[in-house]
């Protein structure tokens, strides 16, 4: 993690900005070239919390080339833990014998819920789920072409979501896959009360409630009525996490027979926090659709005093971030904000610009005015860490992005609450798969939201 700290005249005291804490796995083998991406984090044990990485492969002619993710422990503001590196999931080929081709399943990035070891619940008896969690991510099926690649838009794509069950002794971390289904009515992973199938995850892991765990995701309705963003209620029962319910907080009826619910969806990519006084905060990635055409410059959290049985709009506001990840938390001490890439209208999202993701900013959420708090920079990657690397292709230039931002308040060695943010650096031309070498920058940066009150503890631990 970065030692240098900007002071700022806001809600929120500062921020952390320096290199990436994450560049290379370990075990890249000779020829290839792989960076840790996005990152998602969670508590391990009272005083250790760990980042769960995305792996990309560069320099490929394919775009969008995944390989799973690692799980990666650190408990000092000062750096991770490489050496103690867990290798969570991998890209698995496949052959289909009676036609002679090959697949690929890609594995994109894995989100999670996990009661960290040694947690305890509010009357201070041991916590039954201690020291165990489950993994949530969506794998795609390709088949292969000719020259031995895949491609987003292959019509024989099959989207599908795995689910893994993670447990830490401390000492060892491990995740065992228990199940795969299918993001399509065919097999999905449904919750316990057959209401809503699970089609993907959101952008923050799961928070504690009681002895559950909330994961933000999307959902379709068991008899394709709806599909909307929530929260999904894990339940620990016979001796592994299962999905209990659904409790959506926006919806969108009617989206039509077998088709894709993700992108019927208005929102998708959902986040979840909670604030100091106990009420959850929701936010998702809106999307363009009819009706709302300007909803991909927007920005909208909800509240809930219920425990996410109903929810309401608790701030808005129009034209302020560019089509990118949203992600809502709170520092260490409660105070509420979004981050996401800021919205431009002198920059064009083209070829020759990039996809808009150069800077990365938080708002605080002004609760009372239901609006958002001026915002602070976080990254400007162009002035800190200069051009991208050149681009070989005149029509598309390499520009940075600094993107999906995920937050979560961890205890750390210190015994000190900290609100830590892991977000992806990395370059590339719109769209197109990137012949350019990573740059010094690229990887998982791992920063921290400085507080200014006294910490509210997410988990509760004996020490």
């Amino acid at each position: 993690m970065p030692q240098h700290k900007t002071n700022l005249s806001s809600p929120i005291a500062g921020v952390t900005q320096g290199p990436p804490d994450l560049t290379a796995p370990l075990d890249t083998p000779d020829g290839q070239v792989w960076r840790y991406g996005v990152g998602f984090l969670l508590q391990l044990a009272p005083r250790r919390a760990a980042v769960l990485a995305a792996i990309e492969v560069a320099c490929t002619p394919t775009y969008g080339f995944l390989n799973g993710s690692d799980l990666v422990p650190f408990d000092d503001p000062s750096g991770v833990l490489a050496a103690q590196t867990t290798a969570v999931n991998r890209n698995e080929r496949w052959d289909d014998s009676p036609t002679q081709k090959a697949g690929l399943i890609l594995k994109s990035p894995m989100l999670a819920g996990f009661v960290p070891l040694g947690a305890r619940r509010s009357d201070g008896s041991n916590h039954p789920a201690a020291g165990t969690g489950f993994g949530l991510c969506q794998a795609h099926a390709f088949p292969l072409d000719e020259d031995g690649r895949f491609q987003w838009w292959s019509p024989g794509r099959r989207d599908l979501l795995e689910v893994h069950a993670f447990s830490y002794d401390g000492a060892a971390f491990r995740s065992v896959r228990t199940q795969t289904a299918t993001q399509n009515p065919e097999s999905p992973l449904m919750t316990a009360d057959n209401q809503w199938r699970i089609v993907s995850s959101g952008m923050t892991t799961a928070i504690p409630d009681g002895d559950d765990l909330l994961l933000p995701v999307l959902a379709g309705k068991a008899d394709g009525s709806a599909v909307g963003v929530g929260a999904c209620r894990w339940t620990f029962r016979d001796g592994r996490w299962q999905p209990a319910a659904f409790l959506p907080t926006a919806e969108a009826k009617n989206p039509g027979e077998g088709a894709n619910l993700a992108e019927k969806c208005p929102w998708f990519e959902p986040s979840l926090a909670r604030m100091a006084d106990g009420s959850l905060l929701f936010g998702a990635r809106g999307q363009p659709g009819e009706g709302n055409p300007d909803s991909a410059r927007s920005i909208e959290v909800w509240r809930s005093s219920d425990n996410g049985r109903s929810w309401r709009t608790a701030a808005r506001a129009a034209d302020v971030r560019n089509d990118a990840p949203v992600s809502v938390g709170c520092t260490a001490d409660g105070t509420p904000y979004v981050i996401s890439n800021p919205y431009d209208p002198n920059v064009a999202i083209s070829p020759k610009t990039g996809r808009g993701r150069g800077k990365l900013v938080c708002w605080p959420i002004d609760l009372e005015r239901g609006g958002l708090a001026s915002p602070f920079t976080i990254r400007d990657a162009q002035a800190d860490f200069g051009p991208p690397p050149p681009s070989d292709d005149p029509d598309y230039a390499e520009a940075w992005l600094v993107d999906h931002p995920t937050t979560a308040a961890l205890r750390l060695a210190d015994g000190r609450w900290h609100n830590v943010m892991a977000c992806r650096v990395t370059h590339g031309p719109l769209y197109r798969p990137s012949k350019a070498f990573p740059s010094a920058w690229n990887g998982c940066h791992l920063e921290e939201l400085i507080s200014k009150g006294p910490a509210v503890p997410a988990w509760n631990f004996s020490e």
